[in-house]
Order: C-alpha cells, then sequence, then structure tokens
C-alpha cells in the first residue's frame, strides 16, 4: 500500500519525482488505476493525497481549484480574461440570461456584463470569490452541479431565455448526472448551450470528460485551449 500511494503521488507530481515502471498495462498505468479508483470509492482520501501532492509542490498547503476563485491576484490570464469563445458569440435575441455552471471568480460573464442577467453556481460561499469585476446584476449560488439538476427535474423552471455555458465543470461529474442535467435544462425550455469540456481519449484525463453523447450538438470544435473541446447546441435566432 504505501509503495502504491507513493506510485500515485509520485505520477502527480509534474514529473519532479520519477517513479519506478513497476507494472506496464495497455495505456493504463498503477498510478492512473489507483488514483481512478480513490477518487470513485474514496473521494476523501484521494483529496487528502492531493493536498500532500501540492505540498510537495508548492511547500504549502492548498485546496483544489482554490485560485480559480482568485481572479484579482493578476497572476493569470487564464483566469482574469474573458473567454475567448464567448467575446464574439451570438445569441439569439429572446436571451437574456446567462448560466454558467462553476463560474468561478466570473470570468464568463464579461462580454455580457451590463447585457443580461448573470446567473453562476458554485461549491464556494459567496464571500470566497474574488471576483474579476464587480458585476451589476448578478445571482449567485452555492450549489452543486447534482443538486441543481435535481432543482430543475423537480421544480417549473423557465429556462427557455437561458443560455446555459460551463468550462470544465461537468467533465468532473458522473456521466448519469451529465444527461440528467442537460435533458433536465432542454426540458425546462433551454436550446442554447456551450460546453467545454475534454473529450474522451484526453491523455491524462481519461475518466474526466464529457460523457453526453456528441451526436446531440449540432457542432464540435477545438477550443483557444488545445485540449478542451467546444460542444455547441443553439438553436436559430428568433424575437
Amino acid at each position: 500500500m504505501i509503495v502504491s500511494v507513493y506510485t500515485a503521488i509520485s505520477s502527480w507530481n509534474s514529473g519532479r519525482i520519477m517513479w519506478p515502471k513497476m507494472v506496464q498495462m495497455t495505456n493504463l498505468s498503477v498510478g492512473y488505476m489507483l488514483k481512478k479508483t480513490l477518487r470513485s470509492s474514496f473521494p476523501s482520501i484521494y483529496h487528502a493525497l492531493w493536498r500532500i501532492k501540492e505540498f510537495m509542490r508548492t511547500g504549502h498547503f492548498t485546496k483544489r481549484w482554490e485560485h480559480y476563485y482568485e481572479a484579482n491576484t493578476g497572476k493569470s490570464p487564464w483566469i482574469t480574461d474573458a473567454i475567448p469563445e464567448l467575446s464574439n458569440i451570438q445569441l439569439p435575441a429572446h436571451v437574456d440570461t446567462i448560466l454558467d455552471v462553476g463560474c468561478a471568480s466570473g470570468r464568463s460573464f464579461i462580454p455580457f456584463d451590463r447585457k443580461l442577467k448573470l446567473w453562476g453556481i458554485d461549491i464556494v460561499p459567496y464571500g470566497r470569490i474574488k471576483w474579476v469585476r464587480p458585476f451589476s446584476n448578478l445571482t449567485y449560488e452555492q450549489i452543486t452541479v447534482e443538486k441543481l439538476t435535481e432543482r430543475f427535474e423537480r421544480e417549473e423552471i423557465d429556462l427557455s431565455h437561458t443560455f446555459v455555458f460551463e468550462c470544465g465543470t461537468l467533465m468532473y461529474i458522473g456521466a448519469d448526472y451529465q444527461n440528467r442535467f442537460f435533458n433536465a435544462c432542454q426540458k425546462r425550455g433551454c436550446r442554447n448551450f456551450m460546453f467545454l469540456d475534454y473529450p474522451p481519449g484526453t491523455v491524462g484525463y481519461e475518466d474526466e470528460h464529457l460523457k453526453i453523447s456528441e451526436d446531440l450538438f449540432k457542432k464540435s470544435d477545438s477550443s483557444m485551449n488545445e485540449k478542451l473541446k467546444v460542444y455547441t447546441l443553439m438553436e436559430s435566432s428568433r424575437d
């Protein structure tokens, strides 16, 4: 077990520690298999090991995804700049709201500030987020995708004028809830979606990718991030 944990931590440590090639399997390492098992069966242990890996890398403990909520640090344009795929998007005229699933510090809202109602969800309290700018007309909810999905399934919520967006969020949700979320949004009238996620087969993200059938989208393209793929389903513009 100690060797296995060492193998997993080492393989996550950005190459700074080389772990021995003990077992070779077809396109899968022992470290990956252990990581996948820990993540699905023992999430608390998985996140604890992730924090240990971060301590080995940085010298201090951090929380996973912590930097995504701190846009005003100015350390990374990826955190502070508008998402390129949204900068020139043409939405139907009747759309008056953008829902960002996993909004972090709000960079997806930049092109729509003062134009649409901004609705963001994420897993941290509102006060924890250092927003990329002081947005007007912003509604934020601390809620998981799973709980939001269940609400959409249970309540009569009109999403017919809502554009649903997410970047690198759904890929961390199981296939069941990915499809339930997509179906629930459509059931509530949503016809406009853009998802940015890793496609199946992405090296290093073998189990973290969009599991909704690509055939359900009208368009899929490469994103500005060379690993991510853009999945788009947009209705024809109408008043």
